[in-house]
């Protein structure tokens, strides 16, 4: 039961989070079988301190595939320990933070990636006074360990009072303190968003967003968006992502997002989890491609070709399943009867 919908390449910049896999072209191959022209990748491991270490032909091998393949913008996610806030709370971890920051920063220079997306940490529930010292500190110093131009992206939370990022005001806090660098840009994560109290599936829920952003920061300074749905009603402050439709915002919300002025020009990224459960795939590809206006085909069709073929994929799983393990069982049983013998 193949898709119908074969990945014809898109005019808007709409991508997805890829695996960077265990080859040399760290995710291309992926993003060419979804059709996708921007993407998203972990540089290294997303929870090991331990940054990973790149050898020239590895390098060389994935510049040469995504020029082949005419993907950009690609954004690096930094790892899921940073905690920026934690200078004086936990002084081992703040330091491996600035240390991880730093690492990303550099694997994103040599891999020619157009900025580093990152979550700042907890602020142990003093709001953004507490630690906005600590996290302008950590930013600081980061840049000066990596000596580079890559953008510092800092990607709104999802809601709670004890993070950093679930209110714009913090961004606003935070370029306020670094004069207004322009290296640090901001993501915003529409189903963090929504968790945090932006409600989306309101028809003027996305000109509320965008307004408030602009009015705190500027919206020029929003480098990327993250389009994924929610699990989690408004206001519910979890980071629970949902595939595009499937959620609490809808295809309704979601198509508002595409669609508004300021964000058409925006590299759209999903982090969705998939028919399959195993990450961003061809049916949420689709259906983004349709709430963007670039498929005259209805999101809701896309959605149950893609539940078909998912359900028909785990059903041929099963069955393969079930015939190696009887095979198995089979071949068992022989090796026995031979040692009878």
């Amino acid at each position: 039961m193949r898709s119908r919908l074969p990945p014809t390449p898109t005019s808007r910049l709409l991508g997805a989070h890829v695996s960077a896999g265990q080859t040399n072209r760290f995710g291309i191959d992926r993003i060419r079988e979804l059709g996708i022209n921007c993407a998203q990748i972990f540089g290294t491991n997303k929870v090991q301190w331990k940054p990973r270490a790149y050898r020239e032909e590895q390098v060389a091998s994935f510049r040469s595939a995504r020029a082949a393949a005419g993907v950009t913008p690609i954004f690096s996610h930094g790892i899921y320990l940073i905690n920026l806030g934690a200078r004086t709370a936990n002084p081992d971890v703040y330091e491996k933070s600035v240390q991880a920051l730093a690492a990303g920063l550099e694997i994103c220079d040599l891999l020619g990636l157009e900025g580093l997306i990152f979550h700042l940490g907890s602020n142990y529930g003093q709001g953004i006074s507490g630690v906005l010292h600590s996290v302008v500190a950590g930013l600081t110093r980061a840049r000066d360990l990596a000596e580079c131009e890559v953008p510092l992206v800092l990607e709104n939370s999802a809601g709670s009072e004890r993070v950093t990022g679930g209110r714009f005001t913090d961004f606003e806090a935070i370029i306020t303190e670094l004069h207004g660098d322009p290296r640090i840009q901001i993501c915003i994560d529409t189903a963090h968003a929504f968790a945090s109290g932006y409600d989306l599936a309101r028809p003027d829920g996305t000109e509320r967003l965008v307004a408030e952003i602009d009015a705190a920061i500027g919206f020029e300074r929003v480098s990327t968006i993250h389009l994924n749905d929610s699990k989690v009603e408004c206001g519910g402050a979890l980071d629970r992502h949902a595939n595009l439709g499937e959620g609490h915002i809808g295809y309704r919300g979601l198509a508002q997002v595409l669609g508004h002025p300021k964000i058409k020009s925006l590299p759209c990224i999903m982090e969705t989890p998939g028919f399959d459960g195993n990450g961003p795939d061809r049916g949420n590809v689709e259906i983004m491609r349709s709430l963007a206006g670039e498929l005259d085909v209805e999101p809701e069709i896309l959605a149950r070709r893609a539940r078909q073929r998912a359900s028909y994929r785990r059903r041929r799983a099963e069955l393969t399943g079930r015939r190696k393990a009887s095979t198995s069982r089979g071949g068992a049983a022989g090796r026995r009867g031979k040692g009878v013998e």
